[in-house]
């Protein structure tokens, strides 16, 4: 469980006088704010919007209320006379964000910090780093809660402004000098609609929640595509999936169904309500037997796949005496053929040392950089070791070394002046340099260093991502950095050669073997039937390599 909290800062420079219950105190260290901190660690984040909502009205000045959650989650919110009137949000690596004009003037920045508070605004960073660059730039104590302020003994909360701005602006330039040069995928189909029900991208099924002829929105009414591939993919309509959901589910607010069958929850069907609570209608494989006949592709009619299909953050598949696999933390994923149908067979447990043994020895292993990645018989697992001495501890990136019957063969260690463990992309041997490349960074074992890739580092650090060796059409070896969004290619020199950037999000991609990537990228993804927009599509995209 990460860092969770909430504050307000409200602006009164006069010093007005105003009450607050015994539950909260206020504080007083960015000029001119008075800074309100939860007396305990409630997490009472209503209340706290409250606060901030009446002040602004009563003091008639600018309230920003700060919501912290669990390391992954950051929003700055405008109060002005009772109304919010901007915010700036960052969820998982998302942004969001409306009306940043007004909250830029609110907050009286001068140009140069108007400048920098805008491109950060762009970026796809993580909520630590998040904050505390929106602190910087606003000069006020966002990251703050009362146990942080009674530890403080002196030390400056607030980050400083003019280091920030600098940090920002050097990565805005290197962003559009290092890179290298920018290529459009070609576009091979489009569908109208936004993903929902049952997608199984392993399997190439796809399906869309389309408007009617009126251009209305039927929550029970779907229909189901397959992927072919071959030399001119597409997506193929196969059948329509139609329920009465007031038939099936007698719960209120109800905005749509699902079938899911997967390791956490196994097989059900379901009936959402907002975001908030599932009705699970059937549960377990009998139970879910009619539903899943209604919605998946009957198997005389399923076209198998050609390649391998893959989604970001996922790692090559390997041809083992048991099948094709996959590694990582919790063990291996076959994958075997059921009639036309991929099946995943997932074996748990059988990686030792493992992340939870390990842990004592201040050592970190995160889920999304944990994939072992195998090469020439052997697996590869890299994560973070701190190790202490009698002055300070330092860190190490660990690169562990596995037999492929998973028992451990040999450690290395890296010296790394940074939080290596924020480092969540998936990564690629280079077996001839003893090279790995993991989120826009080089990890030499050779040199004993941890260097960043020109400016990949800044997009990458912390955003899951896929990071494979591939060979480009004239039989080239390059290594694809993949993430949800953009796709870039550098040669084995570890320099960016081109990127391009995808119009929506990267459902699932595969390669054909003769230099080409493709894609199918979705506008949108489904949250719920009131974000349905006109302009809702999916598409299936081609990149030369």
């Amino acid at each position: 469980m990460g860092t969770t909290f909430c504050n307000a800062h409200i602006y009164n420079p006069n010093k007005s006088d105003f009450a607050l219950k015994k539950d909260y105190c206020v504080i007083n260290i960015a000029e001119g704010w008075d800074t309100i901190l939860e007396a305990k660690p409630d997490y009472k984040f209503k209340a706290m919007m409250k606060i901030a909502k009446d002040l602004s009205a009563q003091l008639k000045e600018p309230a920003i209320c700060v919501n912290y959650f669990d390391d992954d989650v950051f929003e700055m919110s405008l109060y002005l006379e009772g109304v919010k009137k901007a915010y700036y949000q960052v969820s998982n690596n998302t942004v969001f964000k409306k009306n940043i004009p007004i909250l830029v003037k609110a907050l009286q920045f001068d140009d140069e910090t108007a400048k920098a508070f805008r491109y950060l605004i762009t970026k796809e960073i993580f909520a630590p780093e998040a904050i505390d660059r929106a602190a910087a730039l606003c000069s006020l104590p966002l990251y703050l809660d009362k146990q942080m302020y009674d530890a403080l003994d002196g030390q400056e909360v607030i980050p400083d402004r003019a280091a920030a701005i600098k940090e920002l602006e050097f990565e805005k330039k290197a962003e559009k000098a290092g890179m290298g040069i920018k290529k459009e995928p070609s576009v091979i189909q489009e569908v109208e609609g936004v993903p929902y029900c049952y997608n199984d991208v392993y399997n190439g099924i796809i399906t869309l929640l389309q408007p009617d002829s009126e251009g209305e929105i039927n929550l029970g009414h779907c229909r189901s595509y397959q992927l072919i591939q071959g030399d001119q993919p597409r997506l193929e309509a196969d059948h329509d999936i139609d329920y009465d959901l007031d038939a099936i589910s007698d719960m209120d607010y109800k905005v749509g169904f699902a079938y899911e069958n997967n390791r956490h929850w196994g097989e059900r069907f379901c009936v959402y309500r907002w975001t908030d609570f599932v009705d699970v209608i059937a549960k377990g494989k009998e139970a879910c037997r009619p539903y899943r006949e209604k919605i998946l592709i009957p198997e005389k009619d399923k076209k198998p796949l050609e390649f391998d299909m893959y989604m970001v953050g996922d790692s090559l598949r390997i041809q083992t005496p048991k099948g094709k696999a996959m590694y990582d933390e919790h063990g291996v994923e076959y994958v075997e053929k059921a009639g036309n149908y991929n099946h995943i067979e997932r074996v748990n447990d059988k990686i030792f040392p493992n992340h939870h043994s390990l842990a004592d020895e201040h050592i970190q292993y995160f889920e999304n950089h944990l994939k072992l990645y195998a090469e020439d018989g052997f697996l590869l697992r890299i994560g973070e070791q701190t190790i202490w001495d009698e002055k300070s501890p330092k860190k190490f990136v660990r690169v562990d070394f596995f037999d492929t019957d998973m028992k451990l063969r040999d450690t290395e260690l890296v010296p790394v002046d940074f939080d290596f463990y924020r480092v969540i992309g998936g990564y690629c041997y280079i077996k001839e340099k003893r090279q790995i490349i993991v989120g826009g960074y080089c990890v030499d074992l050779n040199k004993k260093q941890v260097t960043p890739i020109e400016t990949l580092h800044l997009k990458l650090k912390e955003k899951i991502s896929s990071c494979i060796r591939i060979t480009g059409a004239k039989g080239e070896d390059y290594i694809a950095v993949i993430s949800p969004k953009t796709v870039y290619i550098l040669n084995m020199d570890l320099k960016p050669v081109y990127f391009a950037n995808i119009q929506g999000m990267i459902m699932g991609y595969w390669f054909n073997g003769k230099g080409d990537m493709f894609m199918i990228t979705t506008k949108y993804y489904w949250d719920s039937p009131y974000k349905y927009k006109n302009d809702s599509v999916v598409r299936i995209v081609k990149l030369e390599i």
